[in-house]
């Protein structure tokens, strides 16, 4: 079975009155016990299976000028305050199921967003500042 890596914003509570390794330690503790007891069971769920295989299959003749433009409306939608392009993807069926993790988890993610295999977005918990990943350093390392 493949695996799809997802950017996931992670946020730790920290507690005030302990000493910086302490801190360390258990922020890193706490972050990975999540990852194992959580993120891990829906990174391969079928609901992003099949959202971002899809979108991949929609995108197979996709050139990269199609994705600059799609990527400058979004951002000119997003500094509108909204438009079709984002509504298209923050109200999709994948985007409502991405936030119901968000939701699930307490408060521990504060961003979960998926690309396709040529980084456009194929569904967001919170609308990001551009449509694609492609040119941002974590989609670079993954």
């Amino acid at each position: 079975m493949k695996t799809i890596a997802l950017p996931v914003a992670l946020a730790a509570v920290l507690f005030s009155g302990a000493s910086a390794p302490t801190l360390a330690d258990s922020h890193e503790t706490r972050i990975n016990a999540n990852i194992e007891s959580s993120i891990r069971g829906w990174l391969n769920s079928a609901e992003i299976m099949a959202a971002v295989d899809q979108q991949n299959i929609d995108h197979l003749d996709i050139t990269a000028a199609e994705i600059e433009r799609a990527d400058q409306r979004w951002r000119k939608e997003k500094s509108r305050g909204g438009g079709s392009l984002i509504s298209a993807i923050m109200g999709n069926q994948f985007s409502e199921y991405l936030r119901g993790i968000k939701v699930a988890s307490g408060g521990v993610i504060t961003e979960i967003f998926a690309m396709d295999n040529v980084a456009p977005s194929v569904g967001q918990t919170v609308g990001t500042g551009d449509y694609t990943q492609g040119d941002d350093d974590k989609r670079q390392k993954t």
